[in-house]
């Protein structure tokens, strides 16, 4: 079970990226990008992985809410 988890997760995360290309983006950009509209669903189960496994970057690390905050592409 906990490899299916896993693989799912790297999927989701596969798609994010590749979707992002080199731009910046805010979450509510991004989840449109998706076509999510659950914030706490996408960044419990994309943003958060793809946050941890450092396939994405915070423009403000220090600053998580801070008002021009942007995801950034970090490979």
């Amino acid at each position: 079970m906990e490899q299916e988890t896993h693989q799912k997760t790297s999927v989701r995360v596969s798609e994010l990226v590749s979707r992002m290309g080199n731009d910046a983006y805010s979450v509510r950009e991004l989840m449109h990008l998706m076509g999510l509209s659950d914030s706490v669903n996408f960044r419990k189960v994309y943003l958060g992985p793809a946050i941890k496994y450092e396939f994405v970057r915070l423009k403000y690390p220090d600053h998580p809410k801070h008002r021009d905050q942007k995801i950034l592409f970090d490979r």
